[in-house]
């Protein structure tokens, strides 16, 4: 086999000028080449210079991938653990949205609960100074009902929750508030005979 120095070719040649920019990269410090680990002396002095400087070269080049690929690794975990903090915020601020929606449609919309309107008896009508057949919450009977009650001091003196009918709010309590303590928690229980 001879030895004779063959010139390189143009791909050759454009393969050793080609760099890549080490921003963020390091460069490792003590990693040996490894046309040493792989050749002894002798062989390296019989190895053309070409094929020398190609091992070399893939060398390096093999070294700044792993590098690349570390720190792309680490870019990678970065950006999972930020994309994971955005949806959840996402999720936060769509949920309060929400909420903030409906409360604001709760309040254009229809009345629900203790706050929808429905008919009442004509005897709750007279006690409120109604019409027959008017409809009305239970939010405006309480009120009209928790004013007679201060109106008409029917608190007990001795257990401010304890309530002291009158005989015209007995005819409204349903049978079963006779005997029974009347509070303004149970007030309801004994008036819901009333709403039709």
């Amino acid at each position: 086999m001879s030895t004779d120095f063959i010139p390189p070719s143009d791909d050759i040649k454009r393969l050793f000028s080609l760099t890549i920019p080490d921003e963020g990269l390091s460069k490792p410090s003590s990693v040996p080449l490894v046309d040493d680990l792989l050749f002894t002396e002798d062989e390296l002095s019989k190895m053309p210079s070409t094929l020398l400087k190609a091992i070399r070269r893939t060398n390096t080049l093999l070294l700044q991938t792993e590098a690349t690929k570390k720190v792309a690794i680490e870019m990678n975990n970065e950006l999972k653990g930020i994309h994971c903090l955005l949806v959840r915020y996402a999720k936060k601020t769509l949920k309060s949205v929400e909420k903030i929606e409906s409360e604001s449609n709760l309040d254009k919309g229809k009345a629900r609960g203790f706050r929808r309107q429905c008919r009442i008896s004509d005897a709750l009508c007279v006690f409120m100074g109604l019409a027959h057949g008017t409809m009305s919450s239970r939010v405006e009977v309480n009120h009209a009902i928790n004013s007679y009650i201060k109106e008409h001091q029917l608190v007990d003196k001795e257990n401010a929750q304890k309530i002291v009918p009158d005989e015209k709010f007995w005819s409204l309590l349903s049978e079963s508030a006779r005997g029974n303590k009347i509070t303004y928690f149970s007030i309801q229980k004994y008036l819901k005979h009333h709403y039709i």
